[in-house]
């Protein structure tokens, strides 16, 4: 893997990751001159990509590799600068492609690794709510915004094109073709249940004024998380987009301030 340093002790490497035949492609931030450390794994939302608006996750990734972490950012498949179709893209084919990252990670990537955190955005959020007890020896979770009932958050979403999807049609988002099989499953995702069984320390930060995934989604995760660690705060007057660059910078130092602490 050829790298480039960006600054200070950072050092940040595209990596290619086999799933199914395809190549998911991601950006790994490393920490110079450590042997091991821990590595947190972002998922990125619904028609996203690794780098996530106004480029809200390589900012994060930055911010942790100063504080001594490793960062896995990567598109999942047919999205980005991965390979595949995304026509073709469900939840629970996500779900898959982010083990099948992580798997990489601890088994191919040359890594020593002490500790595993994910990190999930939106339908990302869902993403690691559902592996985040599938995949072993997670140290913490963190979910920004996350959809908690995918049929209901889309169904809100999509509006009156949500319909066609149920009925085998392909359905466009922001000029992305969601194929029918994104909808079909829809019903059988339950990501407050998956995080149920997970015991260790959850962050959830919301946009107070999230108009795609509204607020209520929070306190649908709230009252099942087991750890007495876990904690749910909203930030003020935000939007999904977190785009205020005040907004932004309390939603990263919250992320940053939780993984010193868990990771």
């Amino acid at each position: 893997m050829v790298g480039k340093q960006v600054g200070g002790n950072i050092m940040e490497k595209p990596v290619t990751i086999p799933y199914q035949g395809k190549k998911m492609f991601g950006m790994m931030h490393l920490p110079e001159g450590q042997d091991t450390f821990s590595m947190v794994v972002t998922m990125h939302g619904f028609v996203g990509v690794k780098s996530a608006p106004h480029r809200m996750l390589v900012k994060l990734a930055r911010k942790l590799v100063d504080s001594g972490y490793g960062v896995l950012r990567f598109d999942f498949i047919g999205a980005g600068d991965s390979e595949g179709d995304y026509r073709d893209m469900t939840i629970s084919g996500e779900i898959n492609e982010a083990m099948a990252a992580v798997d990489w990670l601890r088994n191919d990537s040359g890594l020593r690794i002490k500790k595993l955190g994910i990190l999930g955005y939106s339908m990302g959020g869902c993403v690691a709510a559902c592996c985040s007890n599938r995949i072993q020896d997670v140290s913490t979770v963190v979910l920004w915004s996350p959809i908690s009932n995918p049929f209901w958050n889309f169904a809100y979403l999509i509006g009156d094109d949500f319909v066609n999807g149920l009925a085998g049609n392909d359905v466009v988002v922001e000029g992305n073709i969601i194929g029918p099989g994104f909808f079909a499953e829809l019903v059988d995702i339950n990501p407050v249940a998956e995080i149920a069984h997970y015991d260790q320390p959850v962050l959830l930060i919301h946009a107070a004024r999230d108009e795609q995934v509204l607020p209520l989604n929070a306190l649908a995760y709230k009252h099942v998380f087991k750890n007495n660690a876990s904690h749910v705060c909203f930030i003020d007057d935000a939007t999904h987009l977190f785009d205020k660059p005040h907004q932004e910078e309390e939603l990263i130092s919250r992320t940053v301030e939780w993984f010193q602490k868990y990771l």
